[in-house]
């Protein structure tokens, strides 16, 4: 681990590096078994040969040869650590039949994760504690790897039957962020995406009038769950009139979808469809009676009509089903489907 400060024209560098004992100073090392680590604090000129080694001189070329490199990567290959908090966390594995290994790894994994929560933890303010468990809950259920950038290890060894490790992380903030804004936890500052979105509903005729009541809007449905996810939405409509010959021209050509989101400012539009059938003819497995919604989900980026992402699914609506119910239904299935495709948003405009 290397930490830096200014002082004037010279930088202050503290480094941490380990040697064998035959290359250490005699009386640095006597009773020292294995590998033997050394502390030292040295001044640095920028661009200039010399260097002094202020405390713990060494006699040795390994002093020197750590100096310059630290010197070449913090001056020839600077770092950028805003996005990183720094943080130091502690995990104990117990050690079940002489598994010392899964142990070590239990610890490991504790230590990680108390990083990130603590990460979590310092970067809102939640208004309430149900708010921030969700937030933790969603976070802690991926690897807390995805979200830790650099660490090292600073203690690590077995103490009877336990395993203890404590570690410094850096803990990216900025892929915390995305993830809960994902889920609608919190809106991210990052750039805002703007999406424009259509998405049509068609029930065939078969479908008596009373399985969905009046015809839901799934265009609005969708702007109200992206926001929440932190997109911004274009108000204005993708097509002069929402009719399906509109939106079938849409579908069947992407550079056409691209060019209505140039004219939007919207970075992607997002086209959908939403369709009730009778059962028979869908491929799932049901009975006549009953009644399949098929759903599916684009993205289509503006500035070149590359396709983002695209989700589908499929579920069944029993006969007996309320009105509330089928909507119900259709509203998960979907929200579930635009999650989705928002990952594949993030994760491909650039």
């Amino acid at each position: 681990m290397v930490r830096q400060a200014h002082h004037e024209r010279n930088i202050k560098i503290s480094i941490t590096y380990t040697v064998r004992p035959e290359h250490a100073c005699p009386e640095l090392v006597e009773g020292s078994k294995g590998f033997v680590t050394f502390y030292d604090t040295i001044m640095v000129e920028p661009f200039k040969k010399s260097c002094a080694i202020l405390r713990g001189k060494r006699k040795n070329g390994v002093s020197f040869g750590c100096v310059c490199l630290f010197v070449l990567l913090f001056f020839v290959f600077p770092q950028s650590a805003s996005a990183l908090k720094t943080v130091q966390s502690t995990g104990i594995g117990v050690i079940l039949q002489k598994d010392v290994n899964a142990a070590r790894d239990q610890a490991l994994k504790k230590a990680f994760s108390g990083a990130v929560e603590e990460t979590v933890a310092g970067l809102f303010y939640f208004s309430t504690l149900s708010r921030y468990n969700d937030a933790l809950k969603e976070i802690l259920s991926h690897d807390p790897m995805e979200y830790i950038d650099r660490y090292r290890i600073l203690f690590d060894r077995r103490e009877d039957n336990l395993y203890k490790v404590e570690v410094e992380a850096g803990v990216s903030e900025e892929k915390i962020k995305r993830k809960l804004a994902e889920v609608g936890l919190i809106r991210y500052e990052g750039k805002t995406l703007a999406l424009a979105l259509f998405i049509q509903t068609r029930i065939d005729q078969g479908v008596p009038n009373r399985l969905m009541g009046n015809k839901e809007d799934f265009t609005r449905f969708a702007a109200q769950q992206y926001r929440t996810r932190g997109f911004e939405i274009i108000r204005d409509p993708v097509a002069s009139e929402e009719s399906p010959n509109s939106f079938e021209k849409l579908r069947v050509n992407n550079r056409l979808t691209a060019l209505q989101g140039r004219r939007l400012s919207a970075d992607a539009v997002v086209l959908g469809l939403v369709e009730i059938r009778t059962a028979k003819e869908s491929e799932m497995p049901a009975f006549e009676e009953d009644f399949s919604v098929k759903i599916w989900v684009r993205a289509i980026r503006s500035s070149d009509a590359a396709l983002l992402g695209i989700r589908e699914g499929e579920l069944m609506i029993k006969r007996t089903a309320s009105p509330f119910m089928v909507r119900q239904l259709i509203r998960q299935k979907l929200d579930a489907l635009l999650n989705l495709l928002g990952e594949d948003i993030r994760k491909n405009i650039q």
